[in-house]
C-alpha cells in the first residue's frame, strides 16, 4: 500500500524487473506467471501474488505480506481527514490479512505527526518498532529478530 497509485504502479514495475532479471532467476525460482500480469498485480507459478495498491482501493484486499511504503504524504502532516483515511486503510488490511495474525505487515516511512499511523501501530500494542535515524551517527549494525541496535 501507497499514498498514490503512481507510487504503487512503480512498486509492482520495480518487483517485476528484478524478477525478470538474469541474477534473480540464477539465485531464486519464484517465476512470474503468464496467467496473471498487470502493471499493478501480478501472480506467481505455484501461488501468490504481488500487488499494490493506493490507500483508497485497500477494501478487499488482503495478503500475508503486507508492506505500507510512505502510507502518509507529507504534505499532509496536518490533514485529519487524509491522515484518518491511512489508519483507516491500515485497519482494513489488518482484518484482511490472510494468514491471521501469521500475516506479516510493514509500514516503511518517515513520521508526519504525531497522531500518524505510526503512533496508531504503537497505540494498538501489537506491533514493534524499529526506529533508525537517517543518516547514522556512527556505524550501526542491527539485530534483524530482535529490532535492537548493537
Amino acid at each position: 500500500m501507497s499514498r498514490s497509485e503512481e507510487i504503487a504502479e512503480d512498486i509492482v514495475r520495480q518487483i517485476r524487473e528484478i524478477m525478470e532479471s538474469d541474477w534473480y532467476k540464477a539465485a531464486f525460482k519464484t517465476r512470474i506467471s503468464d496467467s496473471h500480469s498487470r502493471k499493478d498485480d501480478f501472480a506467481v507459478i505455484g501461488g501468490g501474488r504481488v500487488r499494490a495498491v493506493p490507500v483508497r482501493s485497500v477494501t478487499g484486499k488482503g495478503g500475508d505480506y503486507i508492506i505500507l511504503d510512505d502510507a502518509h504524504n507529507v504534505n499532509d502532516w496536518d490533514n485529519e481527514r487524509q491522515k484518518v483515511k491511512v489508519i483507516e486503510a491500515f485497519e482494513t488490511l489488518v482484518s484482511r490479512r490472510d494468514g491471521g495474525k501469521k500475516s506479516q505487515i510493514l509500514a516503511v516511512g518517515h513520521r508526519v505527526a504525531e497522531d500518524d499511523l505510526s503512533a496508531h501501530m504503537m497505540e494498538r500494542g501489537d506491533f514493534k518498532r524499529l526506529r533508525m535515524p537517517l543518516f547514522a551517527p556512527r556505524d550501526m549494525n542491527w539485530q534483524r529478530h530482535s529490532c535492537r541496535r548493537s
